[in-house]
This record gives C-alpha cells, structure tokens and sequence, in this order.
C-alpha cells in the first residue's frame, strides 16, 4: 500500500499543483484496477460490510447523519460513493463485532481505500472545480 507523507496536502481541492497532480497519478496507476468501486487492497467484502453494518447499529444511533436503508440500497447496487461507503466503513470499523486481528491496521486500510476515492475524484475534476458529493 501507498502513504503519504505528512507534507502532502489532500485537502487543498482549489489550489493544486501540477506536483500534487503527479502524485495522484502516480499512485492511481500503481493501484490494482478492481471491477467493484468497493475493494481495495487487504478488505474483503464481508469486512467492509461488517463495518458498514457496525456504523448504523452503533454509531448512527448517536448521531445519525444518513439513513441505513439508502446507503445500503445504492451500496448494494454499486451506485454510492466509494468515498462515501469507506467514510462510513471507518467510522464503523472500531466498533466491529467482526473477528480481525488487528483493527487498527483495517481502519488505516479503509483511509486509504478513501484518500483514494478522493484522489481519483479530486484528479478527474476539472481544474478549479468544486466537487460534488454525489461525484466522490
């Protein structure tokens, strides 16, 4: 798996440059091309649902910010987000009843299955373009 470095910027989506634009390009082409929007490298799917599913029985109970039956429905027919379904997952992760090892180590795995989905969606907009959730 790829890290950043602590000097580089994802969150400046206005002023890239043409540097941070190589960057992107550079990890994207070295990332596996999956045929789900959903996997990365390291998270099976029963994990990431697994997540998923501990975000909306735990958390969400706290501070419900989007509804279970939605998500779920887009998720299940690859229209969501993959930016979106690996903020939930993280969010979720911790609170897993899932049997991993190391949680710590699939929570650093699903930030960067979302850096990623950022990166790519931060890459393909046009320059100076404000992106859209919807297009995460």
């Amino acid at each position: 798996m790829h890290s950043f470095a602590p000097s580089e910027s994802i969150a400046n989506i206005d002023g890239r440059s043409d540097a941070s634009l190589q960057n992107v390009n550079e990890i994207m082409e070295g990332t596996i091309a999956n045929q789900s929007p959903y996997e990365t490298q390291g998270i099976d799917f029963s994990t990431l649902e697994a997540a998923l599913a501990a975000y909306f029985d735990f958390a969400s109970l706290v501070l419900p910010i989007i509804h279970r039956d939605a998500l779920m429905a887009e998720y299940e027919s690859r229209r969501s987000s993959s930016a979106l379904i690996f903020a939930v997952a993280f969010r979720g992760c911790p609170l897993s009843l899932h049997s991993v090892s190391d949680k710590w180590n699939l929570q650093q795995q699903i930030a960067f299955g979302f850096r990623l989905a950022f990166l790519e969606a931060q890459n393909n907009a046009a320059s100076k373009q404000t992106i859209r959730l919807d297009d995460l």
